[in-house]
This record gives C-alpha cells, sequence and structure tokens, in this order.
C-alpha cells in the first residue's frame, strides 16, 4: 500500500511531540485544511501549499505529493 499524508502526519506529530494544530500553524495551513487532507479530501493539494506541508514535515514535496494523493484514492 502507498505510503498516505496521514502516515506521514502521525509520523511527524510522534517524532515531535505537536498536535495537528501545532503542525498547521508550523504549516502555514487551516487545522480543517489538514483535517481535509488526512481523510483524503484534497486530490491534488496546489503547488505552494505542498511546499509548506514538505518543508513542516522535513521532506521533498514530491514525497509529500505523492501522499496526498495515495490518500484521495484510499479515501483516507
Amino acid at each position: 500500500m502507498a505510503e498516505t499524508f496521514s502516515d506521514l502526519l502521525r509520523a511527524r506529530l510522534d517524532a515531535k511531540g505537536w498536535t495537528r494544530e501545532q503542525f498547521a500553524k508550523a504549516a502555514g495551513v487551516s487545522a480543517s485544511g489538514l483535517r481535509k487532507l488526512e481523510r483524503g479530501g484534497v486530490t491534488d493539494a496546489r503547488g505552494p501549499t505542498v511546499a509548506k506541508l514538505a518543508a513542516a514535515l522535513g521532506m521533498k514535496p514530491e514525497r509529500v505529493r505523492k501522499a496526498i494523493v495515495a490518500s484521495a484514492r484510499a479515501g483516507k
């Protein structure tokens, strides 16, 4: 199974000891937008959003984009 955005986020939250709200603030996105990404409600996030998420996750944007697409396919 492909790595989902929820997988990436959960690992980062555990590593940092952050809440989703703290991560959203650090990434410069809304908490509701973050939840939507986790649930697979976004099929293709915009480049600037992906870049902010990637920076906050400490990952390359392409990996984050692939995880967002995987979440949408999985309906997560």
